[in-house]
């Protein structure tokens, strides 16, 4: 469900935990962490939409309809 550590460092390009949190900020990934360890958990479905170049800024639930507002 989630990268290993592994990935994560081969995707960011840090093996240090903190330099790994840090490139997912800059590059708006979001992650969680709470383990003990303190690494962030990508989930692995993201990563994979990510680079298959989805739309991931809306949410799944988030459904897509007209836009009513007025321009000025």
């Amino acid at each position: 469900m989630y990268l290993k550590r592994q990935e994560l460092m081969a995707l960011t390009g840090y093996t240090k935990r903190s330099a790994v949190i840090g490139w997912l900020d800059r590059h708006g990934w979001p992650y969680a962490t709470g383990r003990l360890d303190g690494w962030p958990r990508v989930l692995r479905r993201y990563h994979d939409e990510r680079l298959m170049g989805v739309d991931t800024s809306r949410s799944r639930n988030q459904k897509a309809g007209p836009n009513w507002t007025v321009s000025p």
